[in-house]
């Protein structure tokens, strides 16, 4: 069954990535001509490729990250290599602290140089077991080739989008050559004008699935789907505004419009993942009340900083 749900999941990921592909060529055949098209997007996937083997070190600085010391915080990474020697990485990530309040994780880089970001927030707030759930959830998107993936997407959408502002601006000009009665076709025009939307669907429907897989590798990582299942719980509890515990049918967002999928459903799968980990029995926890912190890192495990 574990293994019907990721072969399920790995499919509808490349469905999306075949799914941006084709629509950027199909636009692009349509101006510029398939084999020039097939250029371009080669010429960006080169680009992209090449973009993702740079360590985003720089970036992250920008953001106000540092890198956590190794040997200073052991035990850190001591998790973090067990998590990826489990999922075959051969090398094991680096850690950067965020000075954020916001609980927050993501993975950045490629599988020779992976980099996991994590936030003062996430650490202050989620236990030993709830953390291992969210780091192998990073690892699992590393393992994956996900940041490769839909950097890869991003390339062929760019494409879509380039051509798209190229559509508006012609408009601006065709409609008054219609007008004088000049023969415009202005329905491939209009195509073009409203494709980006229908590549920002399949950009969030790739990040949706990536995320279905993730956890199910994170699940398998851990042993304990419901460790991962329970961060989840906290960190949208913590991430939601203070006004929406008024009103929350407001607050509720579009699942075709974000780029994470809804975290009850993400939920339900990691509790029933969690039927072939008998080993872990803990419920999820209750949600906990959003409450402001200072900035201050503190380490949750007792650990020495």
């Amino acid at each position: 069954m574990k293994t019907l749900e990721r072969i399920s999941n790995n499919i509808q990921k490349y469905a999306w990535l075949v799914g941006a592909f084709a629509l950027a060529t199909w636009l692009g055949s349509l101006w510029l001509g398939l084999e020039l098209t097939l250029w371009i997007l080669g010429i960006g996937g080169v680009i992209t490729a090449f973009s993702m083997s740079r360590v985003p070190t720089q970036l992250l600085r920008w953001q106000g990250a540092s890198k956590l010391d190794r040997y200073q915080y052991g035990q850190f990474y001591d998790m973090v290599n067990e998590l990826a020697s489990k999922a075959g990485l051969n090398v094991s990530p680096d850690l950067y602290l965020l000075k954020s309040n916001q609980p927050n994780a993501f993975a950045m880089g490629t599988k020779k140089q992976p980099i996991i970001g994590l936030s003062v927030g996430l650490i202050n707030n989620l236990s030993r077991r709830e953390l291992q759930g969210v780091i192998a959830h990073e690892i699992s998107h590393i393992k994956n080739n996900d940041l490769f993936v839909k950097g890869m997407a991003r390339s062929f959408g760019n494409l879509t989008n380039t051509l798209s502002w190229v559509a508006k601006f012609l408009l601006i000009f065709a409609v008054p050559m219609f007008i004088f009665g000049m023969n415009i076709p202005i329905w491939p025009l209009l195509l073009l004008a409203f494709m980006p939307t229908i590549n920002y669907l399949l950009q969030q429907g790739l990040s949706r699935s990536m995320e279905f897989l993730a956890d199910h590798d994170a699940a398998d990582l851990t042993k304990d789907p419901l460790g991962l299942a329970s961060a989840l719980h906290k960190i949208e509890n913590l991430s939601r505004p203070w006004w929406s515990q008024f009103n929350p049918v407001a607050y509720r967002s579009n699942d075709w419009l974000s780029s994470h999928p809804n975290t009850k459903k993400r939920i339900e799968k990691l509790k029933d993942l969690s039927a072939f980990y008998p080993i872990y029995a803990e419920p999820v926890q209750r949600p906990v009340q959003r409450r402001i912190r200072p900035l201050v890192y503190r380490n949750p495990f007792g650990w020495g900083v």
